[in-house]
C-alpha cells in the first residue's frame, strides 16, 4: 500500500515538473517573439551602446536577445519562436526521449536550412529601421559553402531537400 502511494507521488511530481517544464518553453516562445517584433537598432545590446530608453518590448534582456538572434540567424530567427511552442508542445504530449531529442535535432536543421535559403535568396530587409540579413551569419555562412561546392543549382536543391527533411521530421 504505501509502495503504491510512493509510486503515485513520484509520478505526480514528474508530471508537475513536466509541465512546469512545457510552461517554461511557452514563456521563451512568447518572449523570443515578443523581443523581435519589437526589435529596434536604437536599443543597446551585444552590437551597439547607447544611453537611451530601451524601446524593446522585452525590456533590456529583449534588446540583447533580439539582436543576438537577428545577427546570428537574421530573419529565420522568428523560427526559435516557433520551434519553443513546438517543443512545449511535445513536452505537453509526453513524447520520449528519443524522440523529443530526434525532434529537436530537426528543428536545429530546419532552422539551419530555412537561414541558409534566405541567403542564397538574398532576402535582406528594412526592418524597423535596420538592415536585416535574411539568413543572418549562419544562413550566409551555410549558403557560402553550398555555393563553393555546388554551385547555385545544387545549393538551391540541396537547402530545399534539408529543409523539407527537416519539415517532415518535425
Amino acid at each position: 500500500m504505501k509502495n503504491n502511494r510512493a509510486r503515485r507521488s513520484s509520478t505526480i511530481n514528474y508530471s508537475i515538473f513536466q509541465d512546469l517544464h512545457g510552461l517554461a518553453w511557452i514563456f521563451l516562445g512568447c518572449f523570443t517573439l515578443l523581443a523581435l517584433a519589437s526589435y529596434s537598432q536604437n536599443d543597446s545590446s551585444w552590437f551597439t551602446a547607447g544611453n537611451r530608453p530601451i524601446k524593446n518590448l522585452a525590456g533590456v534582456v529583449g534588446s540583447f536577445w533580439s539582436a543576438f538572434l537577428f545577427q546570428l540567424f537574421g530573419f529565420s530567427a522568428f523560427l526559435v519562436g516557433v520551434m519553443c511552442f513546438l517543443t512545449s508542445a511535445s513536452i505537453f504530449r509526453r513524447v520520449g526521449r528519443g524522440d523529443w531529442i530526434m525532434a529537436c535535432i530537426s528543428h536545429f536543421l530546419l532552422l539551419l536550412m530555412f537561414a541558409a535559403t534566405l541567403s542564397l535568396l538574398g532576402a535582406d530587409q528594412n526592418y524597423r529601421g535596420s538592415w536585416i540579413r535574411g539568413g543572418g551569419a549562419i544562413g550566409l555562412e551555410v549558403a557560402s559553402f553550398l555555393r563553393r561546392y555546388l554551385n547555385e543549382g545544387g545549393a538551391i536543391l540541396t537547402t530545399f531537400f534539408l529543409f523539407v527533411l527537416a519539415f517532415s521530421l518535425s
